[in-house]
């Protein structure tokens, strides 16, 4: 059996993506169980601004000046490379959702004497696409679940002895993929290669390709050095982050960690307007190690935007995630 669904452009805390589900038997056949695959594909446009130094010097969030020049091709490309395949290997296959109540996506087999697996989960159609779209929050036709429920009702329940069942997870996927002009794309973040950045002396000391630039990115303006792995400290404790991967968590939809928990200080310095306050990258070990704190720890809330995504596809709100 193989079947799948889409929802395009999926909002989520106001982050746009594009989700699939789809359910594997045949070359899932040895791990029925891991049969389903939820992905969330995100389009990032990655413009690279080439705007010389002659211009003048740069200021990032925390006005620490510096000074552009254009990417070297090499550079760029290797840029590119990076982002995409580490981005993706992070937030890919990390998270597994799982429903005991849900039983749409159950799969029926009979064994026999060898082991041999027989799918008798029956579909009345063909395998097809079901697409949707999300237009300004809200889920245009075709129903996705009204498709789940056509097709549970054709299912072959047998109740016979040897009839083995089947309530498959349901793996948590990520397509990163890199589009060529900002309409293709749900992020469009700007690329700022730095020459050089200015000292407390007031001088402006040049930086090696892939340095450590200290410059501040959000999730809209990246610098050279995003893709390098940055030391933060907590009470003493090492933490290790890499700033692409941090911000990608913010392109489909996660909060900073402290936010989330709604740690007190952090609850406190967003109620006084600072909506991305230090301490909302966590007051707590287990909230400052986190990806979206300051480290590159997984916790279950950071899948919601899978579970996001499965609520609408299966109008089921119970999913719970565990980190794979």
């Amino acid at each position: 059996m193989y079947y799948r669904n889409r929802i395009d452009q999926v909002d989520f805390n106001g982050a746009k993506f594009n989700s699939f589900l789809y359910f594997d038997t045949i070359s899932n056949r040895k791990n029925l169980k891991k049969s389903g695959q939820l992905i969330i594909e995100l389009k990032v446009h990655l413009n690279p601004d080439n705007t010389v130094a002659t211009v003048g010097p740069f200021a990032d969030n925390n006005n620490m000046s510096f000074k552009t020049g254009a990417w070297p091709e090499n550079v760029l490309k290797a840029f590119k490379k990076t982002y995409q395949l580490t981005g993706q290997g992070f937030w890919d296959r990390k998270f597994v959702l799982t429903n005991n109540s849900y039983s749409y996506f159950d799969l029926f087999f009979t064994q026999d004497k060898k082991g041999k697996l027989t799918d008798k989960t029956k579909l009345e159609v063909p395998p097809m696409i079901t697409k949707a779209t999300m237009v300004d929050g809200v889920l245009t036709e075709p129903d996705v679940h009204n498709y789940q429920i056509q097709h549970n009702i054709f299912f072959d329940n047998e109740t016979n002895n040897g009839v083995i069942t089947v309530h498959p997870d349901v793996v948590c996927r990520f397509i990163l993929r890199l589009v060529d002009t900002a309409g293709e794309a749900h992020k469009s973040i700007k690329l700022s290669y730095f020459t050089h950045f200015k000292t407390q002396r007031g001088v402006f000391r040049p930086i090696a390709p892939f340095s450590p630039t200290y410059f501040r990115s959000d999730s809209e303006h990246y610098s050279q050095s995003d893709i390098l792995a940055e030391i933060n400290f907590f009470k003493g404790i090492m933490l290790v982050q890499n700033t692409h991967v941090h911000e990608i968590g913010h392109a489909i939809g996660l909060d900073h960690s402290g936010k989330v928990l709604n740690e007190p200080k952090c609850v406190t310095a967003m109620a006084s307007g600072d909506q991305n306050a230090n301490v909302c990258y966590g007051t707590t070990f287990k909230s400052a190690s986190n990806i979206l704190g300051r480290g590159n720890r997984l916790l279950p809330m950071n899948a919601e935007p899978w579970k996001h995504a499965l609520k609408l596809m299966t109008k089921a709100n119970a999913w719970q995630a565990k980190v794979l």
